[in-house]
């Protein structure tokens, strides 16, 4: 399947609802598993890594692989990371 649409969406792709849905995700994911201290988290189709923001809201800093295959996602990615919207050393993969 083609990223192109992603690619194209990406950098305007964080809009309420969006954020709004992730958080209902993580708060869904902190209230039926249980995040131990040195965690490591993968989120495969990451996106622009709105679901790990808000796990980090609510887990604190985890270790953080960020996996997507759209280029333009992981462009976004990056540059959350370098804002610190991310954890600094969160990887970022080029995985479908």
């Amino acid at each position: 399947m083609s990223t192109q649409h992603f690619d194209e969406q990406a950098a305007t792709w964080d809009d309420a609802a969006k954020v709004q849905r992730a958080h209902d995700v993580a708060r869904t994911v902190q209230a039926r598993v249980s995040v131990p201290a040195g965690a490591r988290l993968l989120e495969y189709g990451a996106g622009t890594g709105l679901v790990t923001q808000a796990l980090r809201e609510l887990c604190g800093d985890l270790q953080v692989t960020l996996a997507d295959n759209s280029t333009g996602m992981r462009q976004v990615l990056v540059q959350k990371i370098a804002s610190g919207a991310l954890p600094s050393g969160a990887r970022v993969w080029d995985l479908d």
